[in-house]
């Protein structure tokens, strides 16, 4: 973990979270990287739109803390 004060890089966080929850990075990069909505990113996933959207959430604070580890 690097120390307080220093942000990791977006590419450094997405292999922390590669370990963490397939899940979750499969929807990160449809999300951000390819630009679907929920449903659309649900309908690629066979998941629900509810499932995908509470997952999205989830992987977004988990990014903020690994970018914002002083707060």
């Amino acid at each position: 973990m690097p120390a307080a004060g220093t942000r990791r890089s977006a590419p450094a966080c997405g292999c922390s979270c590669r370990s963490r929850d397939r899940d979750q990075q499969r929807i990160v990069e449809l999300r951000f990287f390819a630009g679907l909505t929920v449903e659309e990113a649900a309908r690629v996933l066979g998941r629900s739109p509810r499932t995908v959207k509470r997952e999205w959430q989830l992987a977004k604070a988990w990014l903020f803390r690994e970018l914002h580890p002083e707060r």
